[in-house]
């Protein structure tokens, strides 16, 4: 476990009890401690811990003593008590030696009829790794659950923005909202890049926006389209270079109430997106307006797909060049979504 800092805030590692890797993303140096400190607390207390034979262990108790003995994160530990909260209500107050394979498998048929399939998959996941990790620690002799198997739900391809959706959006988005629209829209930064931009990283001068990447730990330099540069120009004035962008100071992370804003939005306007599909949409019209593949890629912050294309380089030039191209395809595109808007009112 260890806490460091990257170049846009600070991070935790750490390994769970079956050995994986985790890695957290955090914006002030406080919360990385906090953090930490969770953690190794969590892992102190589950050295300690001590079960009784299966015959006398309630399944609530077991739930307890395996979320006790994990070391996730605190959002992830959360998610998973509600879901073995869910288990324990549906198969009620039961000893673990008379919970059986059929219940189990009766209860993973209900998840998939009454919830969307990656989220019974997920519960099904964490069911899974409950009864494994209990048979593992010699306290179940069977295991319920190993007839379960997990389902890979293969992700629904991302909404590409039509230039006419973007209108409406820009119409009837928020003032406050807009900006990290368009942040995503026209540099493809992510919800956690957003989350960890500071006004320094807006360079007015160069037209550039830097960011870091918490999925790579890679940062990355980014030209702005003049409408991007005029967007968050009003947000970098007067203010600190180490003041958050987008977000008051004290948090880490964009507050739920951004989520919940883009939500709202796209149910009152009727066009599906969200930060995410934004940067799918970033991609596809940097392909359509002429950008080669490479430039999209490094534009993107991700790593090469083949070992040629480690050879491959863009230059500066040709990412500024790319960004150009974008924002006079998109202004072309713009102008030609308002003029079918204006034929169609006219008729």
């Amino acid at each position: 476990m260890s806490t460091y800092r990257t170049h846009q805030g600070y991070g935790v590692d750490w390994r769970d009890h079956e050995g994986r890797r985790h890695r957290k993303y955090v914006g002030t140096e406080s919360a990385a401690r906090a953090l930490d400190a969770h953690l190794k607390r969590t892992r102190a207390e589950a050295k300690q811990l001590t079960l009784p034979q299966a015959s006398a262990l309630l399944l609530a108790e077991a739930s307890h003593a395996y979320l006790s003995w994990i070391s996730v994160a605190p959002t992830t530990l959360a998610n998973r008590r509600d879901i073995l909260k869910r288990l324990n209500s549906h198969l009620g107050q039961q000893d673990l030696h008379s919970i059986t394979a059929p219940a189990i498998q009766d209860y993973a048929a209900e998840l998939r009829n009454n919830l969307s399939a990656s989220s019974a998959e997920a519960h099904l996941h964490v069911i899974k790794s409950l009864f494994d990790w209990l048979q593992d620690r010699g306290i179940l002799n069977k295991n319920p659950s190993s007839a379960i198997r997990i389902h890979h739900i293969a992700s629904e391809p991302r909404h590409v923005l039509t230039h006419a959706e973007e209108l409406t959006l820009h119409d009837m988005a928020s003032p406050r909202l807009w900006p990290k629209i368009l942040t995503a829209l026209d540099a493809g930064i992510t919800r956690s890049e957003i989350s960890l931009l500071r006004v320094r990283h807006v360079d007015n001068a160069q037209t550039t926006i830097t960011t870091w990447r918490p999925k790579t730990a890679r940062s990355r330099q980014i030209p702005m389209t003049p409408r991007l540069q005029n967007a968050l120009a009003p947000l970098t004035e007067k203010r600190h270079p180490d003041a958050p962008l987008f977000i008051r100071a004290g948090r880490s992370s964009l507050p739920k109430s951004t989520g919940n804003t883009v939500l709202a939005t796209s149910r009152r306007t009727g066009i599906n997106f969200s930060l995410h599909s934004l940067r799918h949409s970033f991609a596809t019209r940097l392909i359509q307006s002429g950008s080669k593949p490479h430039i999209v890629r490094e534009l993107l912050g991700h790593a090469p797909g083949h070992a040629t294309e480690w050879y491959i380089h863009a230059t500066e030039e040709e990412k500024r060049d790319a960004i150009l191209n974008l924002a006079e395809w998109n202004d072309a595109k713009l102008r030609e979504a308002q003029a079918n808007q204006k034929k169609g009112a006219n008729e």
